[in-house]
């Protein structure tokens, strides 16, 4: 039992580490840009994905246009720790089911 809980702390693990290598990177980035210019850079998703070469979609929809605003301005961080906290919790749960002992028979 002891070895399968260290496969799957040092699998999660890796997630995590993973994850916040990409936030450092990210926060490193930023810093960076501030010491040189004093101005801190935004790093929307938008800028992540760099799409249409900087031009959000349009839409003619003002509601829809909102909401796409909305979620391509929030920070890139937040999708990391989101997607990352997933990863890890479905690699968990799906190498905990696979590695979990089968039930006694009943022959």
């Amino acid at each position: 039992m002891k070895r399968r809980d260290d496969y799957l702390g040092g699998l999660v693990g890796i997630v995590i580490a993973i994850t916040l290598f990409a936030i450092v990177s990210v926060i490193g980035s930023q810093v960076v840009g501030w010491l040189k210019t004093g101005l801190w850079p935004a790093f929307p998703i938008s800028r992540a994905l760099e799409l249409n070469a900087g031009n959000w979609p349009r839409t003619d929809w003002v509601g829809l246009q909102k909401i796409i605003d909305l979620l391509l301005g929030v920070h890139v961080i937040i999708p990391i720790a989101i997607i990352g906290w997933l990863t890890g919790w479905g690699l968990y749960l799906f190498v905990e089911r696979m590695t979990r002992p089968l039930p006694p028979s009943k022959h």
